[in-house]
């Protein structure tokens, strides 16, 4: 099941544009702050926070679509 959850997120992630693939591993796996990457990278903070938030939205979609489908096959045995 850890092997089954590691793949799934190495595929969103990889699922990710990678301008927000960046965003996402660095604030939530590495814990930079927002200001912090636009300062690291030269963009502004309203494009990092647009770009974090955007990714966030497809992970938690790629989650729940993830999640119905784990219910659904659960159910049917």
């Amino acid at each position: 099941a850890r092997s089954e959850a590691v793949e799934f997120l190495d595929a969103q992630l990889w699922a990710l544009a990678q301008y927000k693939r960046a965003v996402f591993i660095l604030v939530e796996l590495v814990g930079m702050t927002c200001p912090e990457i636009a300062e690291a990278v030269g963009a502004n903070v309203n494009t990092v926070m647009s770009r974090l938030t955007a990714a966030r939205a497809q992970f938690e979609a790629a989650v729940r679509r993830h999640q119905a489908r784990d219910r659904h096959r659960w159910s049917a045995r």
